[in-house]
């Protein structure tokens, strides 16, 4: 008795995966030329779209190299930024020891207030 195995196809969802196996069906469909049996797809063309898949796996390392490259900056900036916030958090309190009994001149310095009346009046 002769079983059948109905095998699945992986199509991978990884862009650098998809891009290889574009790469290797297109190298065999051009191996192959007129003879290949993509050539009666209807609506596709790998001779159409076969050359963009160089310039797709370019785009592809191109966008790698600026993710890693602005996830350096965010580290390098989050470094910075924890001095920024401290620095910040001792000037207020500084300032609101100070004006303690006129906190309106703390705007002078460029901090604002949270308008506590305006958030329980209804919009006009």
């Amino acid at each position: 008795m002769n079983t059948i195995i109905k095998r699945r196809i992986r199509i991978y969802t990884s862009v650098r995966q998809q891009v290889e196996l574009a790469k290797k069906i297109y190298e065999r469909h051009m191996q192959e030329g007129n003879s290949s049996l993509l050539c009666a797809m209807d609506g596709f063309s790998w001779d159409a779209t076969g050359p963009k898949i160089i310039f797709c796996q370019e785009k592809h390392k191109e966008a790698i190299n600026l993710n890693e490259r602005a996830e350096e900056a965010y580290r390098q900036r989050d470094a910075v930024l924890a001095e920024i916030t401290d620095i910040i958090n001792v000037s207020k309190a500084i300032l609101q020891t100070k004006y303690n009994f006129c906190p309106e001149k703390i705007r002078d310095w460029g901090f604002s207030f949270y308008d506590l009346d305006s958030a329980h009046k209804t919009p006009p």
